[in-house]
């Protein structure tokens, strides 16, 4: 089935004409009449010359016009065509750059531009909105812009583009000391890095304060044991001098004489006149 596929309100929103070999080249005065498309499709058909301009498709969102036969550059009017979400052009003969104003393209969710024989460097696709991509089977160069979208998309999005090099296709870039790449590079998952760098501190930190912690229980532990066999050796020590200095039969509140003077001590005999003499009763001297 081809051509006129949906109307709203008596305007064509979807025309598609695919299959049908056709030949010769597009009218873009009358394309740019139907000022409320929506899609666009030309595909496989054997179309040549220039794309035209189709500016005035002012709510165009999905334009096919690939494996035609297609030369010449590519429209920079399609910046202007805010709405538009699909782009498809593979499969051409296409030449010249990519414009860098497809880059201003919010809504942009597939581009295809592969087969063709475009040249240059690739723009700084950064369109969040952008999830399939390919250049392949070009004559494109330089660095591969490292941006958020464009580093989501494998080597087979820009296979065969001999002098194109960067982190996608896994080909680094040797640039001469006067050399720059052609756009700006975005840092590759940065913020992951650092975020290896902050788990390991923290693994280190915690592990740190682990071992200091076992480190000091175990010293209290041996000051410890230490402070108790002091302090059991301290009162061995004392019990053993009150056993060994304790002197034998004196009795508390009273005095044993003959205990005395077995150990040579001093013992007071009562004379007559009440007066008392002293009586040394140690060894060497008889009664």
């Amino acid at each position: 089935m081809a051509g006129v596929k949906e109307c709203l309100n008596g305007r064509v929103t979807k025309l598609v004409v695919e299959r049908f070999n056709l030949s010769g080249t597009l009218d873009g005065k009358s394309l740019n009449q139907l000022d409320q498309l929506r899609v666009l499709s030309f595909k496989e058909n054997s179309l040549s010359g220039q794309i035209p301009e189709l500016s005035g498709l002012k709510n165009l969102k999905s334009l096919y016009l690939n494996n035609n036969k297609f030369s010449g550059r590519i429209p920079v009017s399609l910046s202007l065509m805010h709405r538009l979400k699909v782009i498809v052009l593979a499969g051409n003969v296409l030449s010249g750059q990519i414009p860098h104003s497809l880059v201003s393209l919010s809504r942009l969710y597939v581009l295809y531009l592969q087969d063709n024989r475009l040249t240059g460097a690739i723009p700084p696709f950064n369109q969040r909105s952008l999830r399939f991509f390919n250049v392949s089977n070009n004559a494109l160069s330089g660095e591969i812009p490292a941006t958020a979208p464009l580093v989501r998309f494998n080597e087979s999005s820009f296979v065969a583009n001999v002098d194109l090099c960067g982190i996608q296709i896994q080909k680094p870039c040797n640039f001469g000391p006067s050399a720059s790449p052609a756009y700006p590079i975005v840092p590759r998952k940065m913020g992951h890095h650092k975020r290896n760098r902050k788990l390991i501190l923290i693994v280190v930190l915690c592990f740190g304060g682990f071992a200091l912690l076992c480190v000091v229980a175990a010293v209290w532990m041996v000051c410890l044991r230490k402070t108790s066999k002091e302090t059991e050796a301290r009162s061995k020590v004392a019990a053993r001098g009150v056993e060994e200095g304790t002197p034998s039969g004196v009795a508390s509140g009273g005095r044993d004489d003959s205990s005395a003077s077995k150990q040579g001590g001093f013992s007071w005999d009562q004379g007559p006149d009440g007066l008392g003499s002293l009586v040394f009763l140690g060894p060497g001297i008889s009664k």
